[in-house]
């Protein structure tokens, strides 16, 4: 029974280390993308139900162009294998992942508590995925968890910044 465990992680393991770049392509892009435009939203919009409308809207377009784009690169290259493979596992983890991100918006009343909780889910993605690809690549975790969550970071209070400019700019306080 041991011996059947050890065999399904290794081949899990093989095959998910076959697709890790689809998965951290996925995972990345969503993380970023989408908690920059989770910040601008609730910068410019203030209402938790437009919040989530927009980022389902851009989450979902978002997910079929990263999929496509991962297909048509794997496509494109003669060494790369399986490219729906490889772009089912983008897509999927980039809409996994938007789902995670636009939780709060759909659970909570204030825009900005929701805003706050994203921004900590997504921290928590990147911290454990990080670990994962850490352990399976045998990889130093902590100077790329870091990396990752200020470019993440930075995104979100790049968009938060220029929405809040935006509504100023364009006097929508009152909205």
């Amino acid at each position: 029974m041991i011996l059947r465990g050890k065999c399904l992680l290794d081949t899990l393991d093989k095959r998910c280390d076959r697709y890790i770049s689809a998965i951290v392509l996925g995972l990345n892009d969503a993380l970023v993308e989408m908690t920059g435009a989770l910040a601008g939203f609730t910068m410019a919009l203030h209402d938790n139900r437009l919040i989530a409308l927009a980022g389902l809207t851009t989450g979902v377009a978002a997910t079929l162009s990263m999929a496509a784009s991962e297909f048509l690169a794997k496509k494109a290259d003669p060494a790369a294998r399986h490219p729906y493979t490889a772009a089912i596992y983008t897509g999927a983890t980039y809409l996994i992942t938007v789902a995670l991100l636009l939780l709060p918006f759909f659970m909570l009343d204030d825009p900005f508590t929701s805003l706050g909780c994203c921004l900590l889910t997504a921290a928590s993605i990147i911290t454990m995925f990080t670990w994962a690809v850490a352990r399976l690549r045998q990889k130093p975790f902590l100077g790329n968890c870091l990396q990752m969550l200020s470019i993440s970071f930075s995104v979100s209070a790049i968009a938060f910044g220029i929405s809040w400019a935006a509504r100023y700019f364009w006097d929508l306080k009152g909205m």
